[in-house]
């Protein structure tokens, strides 16, 4: 019987196209994902050491390149933190879900 409301409620989603406020998200997770990075921004003192090692080198490029390249640093740094974000509740949603299948350690 939970098979058929499961299913209904998946038929139901799939012709359901939802506006989470942005064109760049297409879930709740990654809504998810910017409300917490803009809540809790990274912003720790290796992050600064690192980018004050790439300043260094970034100087010899001209302005255009320099732009570029950090504009390119930046995406990579966010897909990564993303995709971290995003694999870290999924890993915590299926254990989640495996702590409720296992039946009760005894005692």
């Amino acid at each position: 019987m939970m098979d058929l409301y499961i299913q209904k409620i998946q038929d139901y989603l799939s012709g359901y196209k939802p506006n989470f406020g942005s064109d760049d998200v297409h879930s709740l997770l990654v809504m998810l994902y910017y409300i917490y990075t803009e809540q809790n921004p990274v912003n720790s003192e290796s992050i600064h050491r690192t980018e004050e090692s790439l300043r260094s080198y970034m100087r010899e490029l001209t302005i255009a390149e320099d732009d570029i390249v950090f504009d390119l640093l930046c995406d990579l740094y966010m897909h990564n933190e993303q995709a971290a974000f995003l694999e870290g509740a999924k890993i915590g949603t299926r254990l989640m879900i495996e702590l409720f299948e296992r039946p009760p350690l005894p005692e």
